[in-house]
């Protein structure tokens, strides 16, 4: 039996307060740091130096509980103090960088740690000199960093020449300080294989720490649980369970059941009882360390900003993978576990986007002026940020840095201010239960997934559940590289492309039959709906056209509902008309407007004669408004779609997956190497195909996009440039908005980013508030999409559901043509 990969990520306790607690428990300790961070109020004005020393160390304690919301407020305070009393360069300031540092690694901002600790290190060299402990105590830190990320020939001489220091400044004696940079260079020795320079480190570490600060102390704990792993790489499992036990007890006692230290002992003791056998213990430490994996993503997410959330899931990222992987090799014998999986999959997949929208629907829901008021001001400082990265302003650079920093931490605030009152606690209690519950006879629900198996191999999954299942089914699928093998070749072909995928109805093509969906089907065979949440790479595939045989698709078999995340099977695509019921069609688009000269955007007018036919079909039922020609500006686009029920938008979309020049040159049939032409596309070339935000890289073209892609006018003419992009699309209200439908290319796709899935419009238009979105996956014939749109339109008005419609039409259309033709389009709920 194969042993799961690492299960565990280490948090080790770090130097950084420059006090350490000896005796009690940190409640206790907290306590009488508050009593005394109160008494200092009461003498001391707030800038005084004694005050930011006491909320300094009350930091350190809410860092060492894992409060990091508290402790960086503390944190921060204490550095504005410091810097307003005793200016950048005093070494009283370089302590707050070192210890802000330290907070900043715990919440996975590895690049803003690096930043800090190298700044201290510079004013410490400075004031000090190197001889000193603060200086010695943060090389030790920005060691421990580096080593975290396998720096090694980086970290070692940072290690010894901190060893050095404290043998220089402190002599033979015990010293916590001495003791952990012991520990965390023999880690670092462990790490590299090197077990014979690793053990004799790492007994000297638990001796010393033993006496200094004590056994009760959490960085014993921390010493003894890296002594653990030591003895558990080199075969003596029964001393590294005395070792562990101790360890996770002085956790428990000293930092409580809910601390990340606490589900690392938990993680690593599971380890270690599954590779001795002890498999049912393992499976409950693994779930306990669940447990408190999740309340703490709680905690912490209900002050970060949104990058800042996805630097800190990072962090836990490794452990979920390996978590997966470990349930599909525990199924056999306890199914009860992959009951785990799902629930975790369904708290984690999409969660930036939840709590975001969440945020963004508590604050626009909330009828707080003043609330509303910040929210209006944050997307102001982005709109700005977003001009300022592609504009030639000089000294921009520290003009971003300024904003960036302004809008960070206003969306804190917005956060803290938004989560009392929304529905994130309801995203961590979903269950797999719920979805079963959810389940009529003849439905399944499949959560697809995949996960890192080792450093180069991903595997997918998918985890089936039906209204009978007494646990979700786990089914081991292919790994990534088969289906990316699939998948690639030449979008320029896009026909010939898309037939080699899914074939056509005489010559089928099994490949991604036999791939993702022959596993599946024979634990379904009594099932005709499916609810279907992709994940990875199956975000680009179109399900309904997966071909089984001669002329036979999914399509035929199944009713097939794709959905973000199966936790919502219970959505309703009900749709019923009224003469207040607002439709937007956009279509016939002019492109240029002053330019005729090197059009990368080609007029469709196809699209016309769509939007007009749609018109036709709903005008008796619906209040429908056509924007075509000039009109149809991005500027009119957002002042109309905030009020409109359905928006149907026929135009031009794209998505540049990477930043690469003559790829879209070659796309648009532009000359870049005619100089002059060259320079006027600089413009489009920064802000869109080099721009490193998959938001900014997605988008819709509208009227006079031209005028500015060829550089006949430029952006400071006029706000609106004929684009709309993704990042754009999230500031508008969709709230009202209950179906969008994009009758344009490629609107499906994006960078495909871990557990959030697609960054592109589809997010962009989720986060903006509507309910269900009709994307595409390739490009299609203006003849054929208008036939498809004018045919589900036509539905829809007989059905009232969006659902229903949608699956009638995509039937239609497979009688008549091959898949390339209808199965690009894909309703999203």
């Amino acid at each position: 039996m194969k042993t799961p990969i690492a299960l565990f990520i280490l948090l080790f306790f770090h130097i950084g307060v420059y006090c350490q607690t000896t005796s009690g428990t940190l409640q206790t300790f907290d306590r009488w740091q508050l009593k005394q961070v109160g008494q200092y109020q009461q003498r001391l004005n707030t800038d005084d130096t004694a005050y930011a020393s006491a909320i300094n160390r009350l930091a350190g304690l809410y860092r060492s509980m894992g409060s990091y919301e508290k402790a960086e407020m503390f944190y921060r305070d204490a550095l504005k103090i410091r810097e307003r009393s005793l200016g950048k360069n005093h070494p009283d300031y370089a302590v707050s960088l070192n210890n802000l540092a330290l907070l900043q690694k715990d919440m996975g901002n590895f690049r803003k740690a690096e930043e800090l600790y190298l700044e201290a290190i510079e004013i410490l060299k400075r004031t000090f000199g190197k001889k000193n402990l603060s200086y010695a105590t943060t090389l030790s830190n920005l060691a421990t960093l580096y080593r975290d990320f396998e720096k090694y020939s980086d970290a070692q001489p940072l290690y010894i020449e901190a060893l050095a220091l404290f043998i220089d400044i402190l002599g033979e004696k015990k010293h916590a300080s001495y003791g952990i940079t012991l520990n965390n260079l023999a880690v670092m020795f462990r790490d590299m294989g090197n077990y014979t320079a690793a053990e004799p480190l790492q007994n000297r570490a638990v001796e010393i720490l033993s006496s200094v600060p004590g056994k009760t102390h959490p960085s014993y704990a921390t010493a003894l649980n890296n002594l653990a792993m030591l003895h558990k790489k080199t075969g003596d499992y029964s001393t590294a369970e005395t070792l562990f036990v101790n360890a996770l007890n002085i956790r428990q006692k000293t930092l409580g059941k809910y601390h990340p230290s606490y589900a690392n002992s938990l993680d690593n003791l599971a380890e270690l009882y599954y590779i001795s056998g002890k498999h049912e213990v393992a499976d409950s430490f693994f779930v306990k360390a669940n447990n408190v994996i999740f309340y703490n993503i709680r905690q912490q997410f209900g002050f970060l900003s949104e990058k800042e959330k996805e630097l800190y899931l990072k962090t836990f990222s490794g452990r979920f993978d390996a978590f997966q992987s470990y349930s599909l090799i525990r199924q056999s014998t306890n199914p009860s576990i992959v009951g785990e999986t799902y629930n975790s999959i369904l708290k984690t997949k999409g969660l930036l986007l939840k709590s975001g929208t969440a945020m963004r629907n508590t604050i626009l829901s909330s009828n707080d002026g003043e609330l509303i008021g910040y929210y209006e001001n944050w997307i102001h400082l982005k709109r700005q940020i977003t001009h300022l990265t592609v504009s030639g302003i000089p000294d921009r650079d520290t003009t971003i840095a300024l904003l960036e920093k302004q809008a960070n931490d206003l969306e804190k605030m917005l956060v803290r201010k938004s989560a009392e009152f929304n529905d994130l606690e309801n995203m961590f209690n979903i269950s797999w239960h719920d979805v079963k519950n959810e389940l009529s006879e003849g439905e399944a629900a499949i959560e697809f997934s995949h996960f890192f198996q080792n450093t180069d191999s991903i595997l997918y999954c998918a985890l089936i559940v039906k209204h009978d299942s007494d646990y979700p089914l786990m089914v081991p699928l292919f790994e990534e590289k088969e289906l990316r093998g699939i998948l690639s070749g030449s979008p320029g072909n896009n026909q010939k492309h898309v037939n080699a995928i899914y074939g056509k109805h005489s010559k089928p093509v099994t490949k991604l039959y036999q791939l993702i969906w022959q596993p599946v089907e024979k634990h379904i065979d009594d099932v005709n709906t499916l609810y279907i949440s992709p994940s990875g790479l199956l975000h680009k595939i179109s399900f309904a056209a997966i071909s089984s045989d001669v002329n036979r698709y999914l399509l035929d078999d199944y009713h097939i509902r794709m959905l973000s995340t199966t936790a919502k099977t219970g959505l309703s695509t009900r749709l019923d008309f009224s003469s207040d019921h607002n439709v937007t069609l956009f279509g016939g688009i002019n492109y240029s407007i002053g330019s005729e000269a090197n059009k990368p955007w080609l007029f469709l007018g196809g699209t016309l004669e769509e939007i007009k036919t749609i018109d036709t079909a709903l005008h008796r039922h619906a209040n429908v408004k056509l924007v075509s020609g000039e009109e149809a500006t991005v500027a009119k686009f957002k002042n109309i779609a905030s009020t409109s029920h359905i928006l149907h938008i026929a135009t031009h979309g794209f998505f540049f997956a990477e930043p690469e020049q003559e790829h879209f040159a070659t796309t648009h049939k532009l000359a870049l190497d005619d100089i002059e032409f060259r320079g006027k596309m600089e413009y489009v070339l920064k802000r869109y195909v080099n721009n490193p935000d998959p938001l900014m890289r997605s988008g819709l073209v509208f009227a006079g996009v031209n005028d500015y892609w060829t550089g006949h006018r430029t952006i400071n003419d006029d706000k609106d440039d004929g684009v709309l992009t993704a990042l754009e699309v999230i500031n508008i209200d969709l709230r009202q908005n209950k179906l969008t439908v994009m009758s344009a290319c490629e609107t499906g796709l994006g960078d495909i980013v871990g557990r959030e899935g697609v960054y592109g419009l589809q997010r962009a238009f989720k986060m903006a508030g509507t309910d269900n979105q009709i994307i595409s996956l390739w490009q299609i014939p203006d003849k054929e999409t208008a036939e498809f749109m004018q045919t589900f339109y036509g539905q829809l008005i007989e059905k009232n559901d969006m659902y229903e419609a949608f699956l009638k039409t995509q039937k239609i259309m497979r009688k008549k043509y091959d898949p390339f033709f209808w199965a690009a389009f894909v309703l999203i709920q």
